[in-house]
C-alpha cells in the first residue's frame, strides 16, 4: 500500500496501535488476573468484576468529553494523556489495597481508554490515502487483541513470580514506553 508520506506515516501509526494496544493489556489485566486481585483484595471475584463493569462505564461516558478534548487538542496530546492515565491507574491499583481506591484506579483507566482508540483512528486520514483509511482503522482495532493477549502472557505472569504489587508495577513500564512514543506522534504531515 502506497502513502504520499511514506515510512513515517507508518511510524506514527504503530506508535499509536502500540500505545493502544498497552491500554487494552492494562484493561484486560483484572480479567487476565481476576483470582489473583480477588485474593489480593480478599473479595470475591464478582466483586472484582465490578471493576471491569465500572471501568468500562467509565469508557461509555468519557467518549463525549475524550471526542471534543480530542478535536481541540490533537491525537498527540490525547494519546499522552489517556497513556498516562492509564499508566497512573495501573501503579495506583498495584500500590492499593482496599475497594475504594482500587475502584478510583479502575475509573482512572476509563478516563484513559476513552481518550486512545479514536486518537489512534483520527491520526488516519491526515497520513494515509483515503482508501486505505477504513482498512487500517479496521487494523487499528485488531491491534487492541494484541493488548488483550499481552494481559494473559505479560501481565499475569508478572502477577504470579512477582507478586501483585510488582508485577503490576513492572507492567506499568508498558505504559511508560507508550508515553514516550506518543510524544513522537504528529497530527498530520507537514504543511497539512
Amino acid at each position: 500500500m502506497h502513502t504520499a508520506y511514506g515510512r513515517t506515516a507508518w511510524l506514527v501509526w504503530a506508535a499509536g496501535i502500540f500505545v493502544y494496544s498497552v491500554a487494552m493489556m492494562h484493561r484486560a489485566s483484572l480479567g487476565a488476573a481476576g483470582l489473583e486481585a480477588a485474593e489480593h483484595f480478599g473479595t470475591t471475584p464478582g466483586i472484582v468484576s465490578a471493576f471491569v463493569v465500572l471501568q468500562l462505564s467509565t469508557y461509555t461516558l468519557a467518549q463525549v468529553p475524550a471526542g471534543a478534548m480530542l478535536d481541540r487538542y490533537g491525537s498527540r496530546a490525547m494519546l499522552v494523556a489517556g497513556a498516562v492515565a492509564v499508566g497512573g491507574g495501573q501503579v495506583m491499583l498495584a500500590l492499593v489495597d482496599d475497594l475504594p481506591l482500587a475502584f478510583a484506579a479502575r475509573v482512572l483507566f476509563g478516563i484513559g481508554d476513552a481518550c486512545i482508540f479514536n486518537s489512534v483512528v483520527r491520526l488516519l486520514p491526515n497520513w494515509f490515502e483515503p482508501r486505505a483509511v477504513p482498512m487500517l482503522s479496521q487494523i487499528t482495532g485488531m491491534g487492541g487483541a494484541l493488548g488483550q493477549v499481552g494481559s494473559v502472557f505479560v501481565v499475569l505472569p508478572l502477577i504470579v513470580h512477582l507478586g501483585w504489587t510488582n508485577g503490576l508495577l513492572a507492567a506499568s513500564g508498558f505504559s511508560v514506553f507508550a508515553v514516550v512514543l506518543a510524544l513522537f506522534v504528529r497530527n498530520a504531515p507537514p504543511g497539512v
